[in-house]
């Protein structure tokens, strides 16, 4: 964000990501690992599905590196770490005041 307010580049939507492709597996087992929850994957198969562009995505970075000269320095799985400590900082005053409440 701060890069992007800095930047002389104006009226352009930019992708910001890390630049590889994640399966949605990949991606809920970082979330699990994050939070140390206990889980299991399970794997449901369903119907077809009709996608609309591809059977994954990948945030294409090519843009917000020729315009602003950004690359990615945190990887996924510590971006996700990260986030998820902070949610659970964050939140819980909120949702202990909320118990003593009785809400």
């Amino acid at each position: 964000m701060v890069l992007a307010a800095s930047s002389p580049v104006t009226g352009r939507a930019v992708n910001i990501g890390q630049g590889d492709a994640s399966s949605m597996r990949e991606l809920a087992w970082l979330l699990i690992s994050a939070s140390q929850v206990p889980a299991d994957l399970v794997r449901e198969e369903s119907g077809a599905v009709h996608s609309k562009g591809g059977s994954w995505t990948q945030a294409d970075i090519r843009l917000a590196r020729r315009l602003m000269g950004w690359s990615p320095k945190v990887a996924l799985k510590e971006s996700l770490h990260d986030l998820w400590a902070a949610s659970a900082t964050s939140s819980r005053p909120a949702a202990e005041a909320a118990r003593t409440e009785g809400h």
